[in-house]
């Protein structure tokens, strides 16, 4: 009958035979609970493989010797790299592991064994995934040109972490600014100062003229010849060639989008508008000012945001 004793020890009987297979379901469903399931599931290699495999992080709540089993590690930071810091140390060291980790994940670099943080393979790796993992990098290895040429490739920014030989080494220092052009402005003054590196960065982007030194801003040829290249170059003159009336319209007679870059008054100085008409009376500067006058620059400004 129900409720009888019988019938309770049935009922606790079957729930035990089921409970085994609902958490096994549970947690590969959602891989959030493998933390609450009892000690017993999370000693399971088998469905502690299938955890890690959609959610490496998971490692992180595995019991007895399996944070330092190879399998279980290996696919845990495949998925996630940054599950190496939960593995045990003996793992850790494994090389191979580190690779996997750091190929997934750059910035795991710095949960990896001390030899294997010292291991050029594994940097060049992590690197090659990550270039901000420069600053992870030993200061004694930060002088390794290969190590610094990986990284500034992947991020230019990472130049910042280079030893500071390598800021006047004009392939380093290349490589990062064709990967990001702000990355100039870290670069020696050496380069910074050499119109033929400079111009090199405003072929690929006008705002490298920003990062060159002060004289270089400032020099006319030089302005003109980087407006030629990339008019958006205008934009990093010195504020005096900018608000040069004459220079001004010397450029627009090069580009006549220069005047996107000039100091706000020439938009709106009407009398400069008839100047430039004077010295160029292509039916395209023409109507430029005319939108310009029609809009007050409004949409001029709009379209540069």
């Amino acid at each position: 009958a129900y409720g009888s004793p019988t019938s309770q020890a049935q009922a606790q009987a079957q729930a035990a035979a089921r409970e085994p297979l609902e958490w096994a379901d549970c947690m590969v469903r959602d891989t959030r609970s493998f933390r609450f399931a009892p000690g017993n599931f999370r000693k399971d290699k088998k469905l502690v493989l299938q955890v890690v495999k959609k959610d490496g992080n998971q490692l992180q709540f595995v019991t007895g010797e399996l944070a330092a089993d190879r399998d279980i590690v290996m696919e845990a930071v495949r998925r996630t790299g940054g599950a190496i810091r939960f593995a045990d140390p003996s793992v850790q060291a494994d090389k191979e592991i580190c690779l996997a980790a750091v190929s997934n994940d750059g910035m795991s670099l710095q949960f990896c064994g001390r030899e294997q943080r010292e291991e050029p393979e594994v940097i060049l790796a992590a690197l090659r995934q990550n270039g901000l993992a420069f600053s992870l990098v030993q200061r004694m290895l930060r002088g390794n040109r290969e190590f610094a040429l990986a990284a500034v490739k992947q991020n230019g920014m990472a130049l910042q972490y280079a030893a500071p030989d390598l800021l006047r080494d004009r392939e380093v220092v290349r490589q990062a600014m064709l990967n990001d052009v702000h990355a100039l402005s870290m670069a020696h003054r050496d380069l910074r100062e050499d119109p033929e590196f400079v111009m090199e960065g405003v072929k690929t982007r006008g705002a490298a003229m920003r990062y060159a030194v002060d004289g270089l801003r400032a020099d006319k040829e030089f302005v003109l010849k980087a407006l030629e290249e990339n008019v958006w170059a205008f934009g990093g003159a010195s504020r005096d060639l900018r608000s040069d009336r004459s220079f001004v319209l010397e450029s627009m007679k090069r580009n006549n989008m220069v005047l996107e870059f000039a100091t706000p008054e020439f938009k709106h100085d009407w009398s400069f508008h008839a100047e430039a008409m004077q010295a160029d009376k292509s039916p395209q500067l023409k109507n430029y000012l005319q939108r310009m006058k029609s809009t007050g620059g409004r949409d001029l400004k709009q379209r540069r945001r």
